[in-house]
């Protein structure tokens, strides 16, 4: 096997040519699969993605036929929440 010259970018480069090798995630793949890798003090630390995900509300849709009806509830349930935080 050949080594990767260390340097920057490599794992960039290294990541990037893995993803671009593979095919789009089918219905069994899912962004709740996904992982991160970090190398906090030179440790290799690999974490779900979204549990990184910068922002404290999110909404995931598996079905898109469901969206009309959680579009409508999460709309609802946010001006729930901006009433009773306006109290």
């Amino acid at each position: 096997a050949a080594e990767l010259p260390a340097g920057p970018g490599t794992l960039a480069r290294a990541a990037r040519a893995a993803r671009n090798a593979r095919s789009a995630p089918g219905p069994e793949g899912s962004i709740v699969e996904l992982q991160s890798v970090s190398y906090p003090n030179g440790v290799l630390t690999i974490s779900r993605w979204i549990d990184r995900f910068p922002f404290p509300y999110y909404l995931l849709l598996r079905d898109v036929r469901a969206l009309p009806h959680t579009l409508a509830d999460t709309v609802r349930q946010w001006v729930e929440l901006i009433t009773t935080a306006g109290s």
